[in-house]
C-alpha cells in the first residue's frame, strides 16, 4: 500500500465502516478540505478502489436464513459460464457471488425463509446448467461477524463489531419502511431530502424511520466495497473443521480470531466446516505467517483446513432482492 497515503487510507477505512457519514465529518476527522475528501473519493470509485456502495441489513431479522454453496464447474463447458453468472447475478435469493481459485470455482450465498426453499433453488440451478455444473457442496451459516477492513488504519481500535445473522426475533416491517428498505438497496448513499421528496414526507419523517430501522438492528449499517486487490492486497476465505470442541471453546476462538487484524469476517457455520474466515494479506508472506500461527495456536483442535484464493466478486448484497418481491 506504498501508492496511498495515511490519510488516503483512513478515508477508505472510514468509507468502509460508514458510507453516509457527510464529507464534511470526514473532512474534520481527517483534518482536510470538504473539496479535498470529494475529490479523493472521487478518484477511488474511477480507479475501482471503491466497486460501489450496500446498505448492510440483517436478513435474519426478516425471517431469512443464509445457506453458502461451494461449487465446481466443468472447464470443458466454459461456453456455458457467462450464462451461468447472469441467472446467478438476477436470482432474487442470492446474495452475494464470488469467484475462487483453486479447488472450488464458486461460492455462492442464498438466502432463503427455510432450507426446503435453498434446496429447490439450487436444484433449479443444477437442471438449468446439468453439463456445467460439475459439484457441489451446501453448508449452514449460524452467525457472521463483519470486522471491516482494520488493517486500513491505526484508527480502528474504536470500532465494534457487526453481527449478522444469530437467533433473532423477526421484526414486522411496514409497507413504508419496505419502501425506505429498498431505496437504500438499490443506493445506499440516497439522501434523506431525495427520499422526503420522492415519498411526499418531511425529512425529519425519513430520519426517523430510518433510525428506527437501525435501533432494531435491520440495517446494521453502510459500506463501500473496496477491492483490495487495487491496494496491493490478496482476499483469502479459509475454512476451517475442528475437532470437537465446547461452545465455550468456539467463542475463544471467535475472540482470538477478532484480535487478527487482517481477518475482515468470522462466519461460523454448520456442515463440513465450522468456521470460514476472509482475511486480506499484503503478501503471500502475511499469508504464510497468518496460517502459521493459525496452526501454532489451534494446531491440537484443527482437523482440517482449506485455503481458496478469491478470484473476483461478482455480486454483493446482504438482503435477497426476494424480500422486496413479496407483498
Amino acid at each position: 500500500m506504498s501508492n496511498f497515503s495515511k490519510k488516503d487510507l483512513w478515508m477508505l477505512f472510514e468509507l468502509n465502516i460508514h458510507a453516509r457519514s457527510p464529507l464534511n465529518k470526514i473532512a474534520k476527522k481527517l483534518k482536510m478540505s470538504q473539496q479535498g475528501v470529494s475529490y479523493k473519493i472521487q478518484k477511488f470509485e474511477e480507479s475501482g478502489i471503491i466497486t460501489g456502495y450496500s446498505t448492510v441489513f440483517d436478513y435474519a431479522c426478516l425471517g431469512y436464513q443464509s445457506y453458502k454453496v461451494l461449487m465446481t464447474i466443468n472447464r470443458s463447458k466454459a461456453d456455458l459460464k457467462d450464462a451461468l453468472l447472469k441467472q446467478l447475478s438476477s436470482h432474487s435469493s442470492i446474495l452475494s457471488i464470488t469467484e475462487l481459485g483453486g479447488h472450488w470455482d464458486y461460492f455462492i450465498v442464498f438466502a432463503t425463509k427455510n432450507p426446503s426453499r435453498c434446496n429447490k433453488e439450487i436444484h433449479t440451478l443444477l437442471a438449468q446448467f446439468p453439463k456445467l455444473i460439475k459439484n457441489y457442496y451446501v453448508f449452514t451459516n449460524t452467525v457472521t461477524y463483519d470486522l471491516k477492513r482494520r488493517y486500513l488504519t491505526d484508527y480502528a481500535t474504536h470500532m465494534g463489531t457487526l453481527v449478522i445473522g444469530g437467533d433473532r426475533e423477526v421484526v414486522n416491517i411496514l409497507p413504508m419502511d419496505k419502501k425506505i428498505m429498498f431505496a437504500l438497496y438499490q443506493d445506499p448513499k440516497v439522501t434523506y431530502v431525495q427520499l422526503a421528496s420522492k415519498y411526499k414526507m418531511s425529512p425529519k419523517t425519513i430520519i426517523a424511520r430510518v433510525r428506527a430501522l437501525e435501533t432494531k438492528g435491520i440495517i446494521k449499517s453502510y459500506t463501500a466495497n473496496i477491492d483490495c486487490s487495487k491496494l496491493g492486497h490478496s482476499a483469502q476465505k479459509i475454512f476451517i473443521k475442528l475437532s470437537n470442541v465446547s461452545l465455550d471453546k468456539e467463542e475463544e476462538l471467535i475472540r482470538m480470531f477478532r484480535r487478527k487484524g487482517n481477518v475482515i469476517s468470522i462466519s461460523k457455520v454448520f456442515g463440513i466446516w465450522d468456521f470460514e474466515l476472509d482475511i486480506e494479506c499484503a503478501s503471500m508472506q502475511d499469508l504464510h505467517i497468518f496460517l502459521r500461527d493459525l496452526r501454532v495456536q489451534l494446531g491440537d483442535i484443527i482437523r482440517e483446513m482449506e485455503i481458496c484464493h478469491v478470484v473476483q466478486v461478482e455480486k454483493q448484497t446482504t438482503l435477497p432482492q426476494h424480500f422486496f418481491l413479496e407483498s
